[in-house]
């Protein structure tokens, strides 16, 4: 009322900030892409005001955080973790049981180690094209691995070794169960890293058309 020194509350925000609907403030800032709502929800506790920073953060939890990733990105997890799993259990072999790596294990390795890397860089950009630069690693691998295993299994000839020095590339070192070898484990790893990517390939292609 004139001459009360008293702002009339409209209900409206002050800056034009209004709760998460249609053209608002947090309706805009959730459909920015993103692979993690965190950035974005820190964003709005920092610039919403107070009024509106309740509304802002809850429709950016409730666009991002409650929506899953598409099936593509669950094949990518899959096949980081178990790259993961299988650089860690490498490195327990060589570094706690102590047992030296021939050269087919450090080849294996070589196509490996790197998949951690490269398969988790494509997660975080969300590259629909990650089965295209991580798929020749993992096929790579698995061809090493599946000669290691006939090399080991007698199939191939031990004089086609490539281990002229240090461990025998024909030797098991380790035989758990009585058939768990680790050429045998890098094979099973490989494959499946191998499978998840093609799997990845297909559900990206799919969710592109």
């Amino acid at each position: 009322m004139p001459g009360t020194g008293k702002r009339e509350d409209t209900g409206a925000p002050e800056s034009g900030l209004a709760s998460v609907g249609e053209g608002s403030y947090g309706t805009w800032l959730s459909r920015i892409p993103s692979c993690s709502p965190v950035p974005y929800v820190i964003i709005a506790a920092i610039l919403a005001e107070p009024r509106t920073r309740r509304d802002c953060l809850s429709g950016i939890m409730r666009t991002h955080l409650s929506s899953s990733p598409p099936l593509a990105q669950h094949w990518a997890y899959t096949a980081w973790f178990l790259a993961l799993v299988g650089t860690l259990s490498s490195l327990f072999v060589s570094e706690i049981m102590d047992l030296s790596p021939c050269v087919l294990c450090w080849y294996q390795r070589i196509c490996l180690f790197p998949l951690v890397l490269v398969i988790g860089a494509g997660i975080a950009r969300r590259d629909a094209a990650l089965a295209t630069y991580a798929l020749p690693l993992a096929l790579a691998g698995l061809g090493i691995a599946i000669y290691h295993n006939l090399l080991q299994l007698g199939i191939i000839p031990e004089e086609l070794a490539p281990c002229t020095a240090g461990a025998s590339c024909s030797e098991k070192q380790v035989e758990w169960l009585g058939f768990i070898t680790i050429p045998l484990m890098a094979l099973g790893a490989f494959g499946l890293i191998s499978l998840c990517l093609i799997q990845h390939h297909r559900s990206a292609r799919r969710g592109s058309q």
